[in-house]
C-alpha cells in the first residue's frame, strides 16, 4: 500500500523538519505547496537528501485560493504515481497512532469506502524552550483538556479526478454530485498551531494582512486568524511564554469554551524519538519575514489597482 501526503506551506522551518520526520512513520511520499521566503526549502532539500521522498508542486500561490490549489495538486501527482490513499496534512499536524502496522490495517479494512475522516488531538506549549529540544514537538507540548471539533479528510487514490477537495481539507465534492462514502477512521491528528511566541505573531500577521489582499475571499474565510490578531493587538503584540500557552490553549474554541481549556500533563506520547539537525536553518529572521510579506502584499494591492484602472479606461473608451 502506498500514502501519499500533500501538505500547502509557507514560512514553516521551525517545524517542518518534525513533520517530515514524525509523519514518514505513515507517509510515503511527501509533496509540498511552498510559498516560503525563510529556509523551509532548504530543509526540505537535506531532508531529500537523507533519502525522504520529498517534492514540490509550482502553482500561483499569489491569491491563495485553497480548494482550486488543493485539488489541482491532487491530479497532478496521481500524474507521477498512482497512490492507494492521499492525505492533506498542514505542516503543524502529525498523524498520530500507534503504528504503521496498524495505521495500514485500517486503511486496508476500508477500502470499500471513498474518504476517510480523521480529527485534531489538540497540543498546547508546556513552556519548555522549543529550541533546545531535538524532538520539540514530542517534549515541548501537553495535550489540552479541551479538544477542537476540526475533522480534515483524506481519499482513496483513485477518487483523484472525482472530486473537489473543500477549504480547509474539512471536506470534498464529488464531481458526479453525489455524496462521497465516508468512513471514521478513528486516526487522530496531532496538532501543533502555537509553538513559540516569533512563530504565533509572525504568522498571524502575515495571515492577517495576507487575508487583506485577497481578493477572492469567501465569507468567514480567515475569521480564526482575525481574533488572533485582535488577541494580539490587546496584547500589543508582545507574546510571553505563558501567553504561547494560553493561545495554544484556546485555538479552535469559540468564546464560550476557550477559557475553560486547561493543559494536561500528558505527553503525546505516540510520537516516535526523533533528532532534529537543522535547528540553525530553523531560527527565522522575523523582521525580514514580515518585510517580504509588506511587499507581496503592496504588490497584489498595486497589480489589482492597476488593471481596475485599465479595465476602466476600456469601458469608457465603449462609450
Amino acid at each position: 500500500m502506498t500514502i501519499a501526503s500533500i501538505s500547502g506551506i509557507k514560512n514553516e522551518s521551525d517545524v517542518i523538519e518534525s513533520f517530515v520526520r514524525h509523519n514518514a512513520k505513515f507517509i510515503d511520499d511527501f509533496y509540498f505547496i511552498d510559498d516560503s521566503a525563510d529556509k523551509t526549502p532548504a530543509i526540505l532539500a537535506q531532508l531529500a537528501g537523507e533519502g525522504f521522498r520529498i517534492f514540490t508542486i509550482k502553482f500561483d500561490t499569489r491569491d491563495y485560493q485553497h480548494s482550486k490549489i488543493m485539488t489541482n495538486a491532487t491530479r497532478h501527482i496521481n500524474q507521477e504515481r498512482k497512490y492507494d490513499w492521499i492525505f492533506y496534512l498542514d505542516a503543524d499536524e502529525i498523524l498520530y497512532y500507534p503504528t504503521k502496522e496498524q495505521f495500514l490495517q485500517t486503511l486496508a479494512a476500508n477500502q470499500q469506502h471513498q474518504v476517510g475522516v480523521l480529527h485534531h488531538y489538540e497540543m498546547a506549549a508546556n513552556q519548555t524552550p522549543y529550541f533546545n529540544s531535538l524532538n520539540p514537538l514530542k517534549d515541548c507540548f501537553n495535550v489540552r483538556t479541551l479538544q477542537s471539533q476540526t475533522n480534515k479528510i483524506f481519499i482513496r487514490g483513485d477518487m483523484f479526478d472525482k472530486v473537489m477537495i473543500g477549504p480547509g481539507q474539512h471536506d470534498v465534492l464529488a464531481l458526479d454530485g453525489k455524496r462521497c462514502d465516508y468512513f471514521e477512521s478513528g486516526m487522530q491528528l496531532a496538532h501543533f498551531p502555537v509553538r513559540s511566541a516569533s512563530q504565533y505573531v509572525t504568522r498571524t500577521i502575515i495571515i492577517y494582512t495576507s487575508l487583506l489582499a485577497k481578493l477572492n475571499k469567501i465569507p468567514g474565510e480567515g475569521n480564526h486568524a482575525i481574533r488572533q490578531y485582535e488577541w494580539l493587538k490587546q496584547n500589543d503584540f508582545v507574546a510571553s511564554d505563558a501567553k504561547v500557552t494560553e493561545w495554544g490553549l484556546q485555538f479552535g474554541l469559540d468564546d464560550n469554551t476557550r477559557h475553560q481549556c486547561k493543559l494536561t500533563a500528558d505527553r503525546p506520547v505516540l510520537l516516535d524519538d526523533i533528532v532534529c539537525k537543522y535547528h540553525e536553518l530553523a531560527r527565522r529572521n522575523d523582521t525580514l519575514l514580515l518585510g517580504l510579506e509588506l511587499e507581496r502584499v503592496a504588490g497584489l494591492l498595486s497589480d489589482f489597482r492597476h488593471k481596475t484602472h485599465q479595465s476602466v479606461e476600456q469601458l469608457k473608451s465603449l462609450f
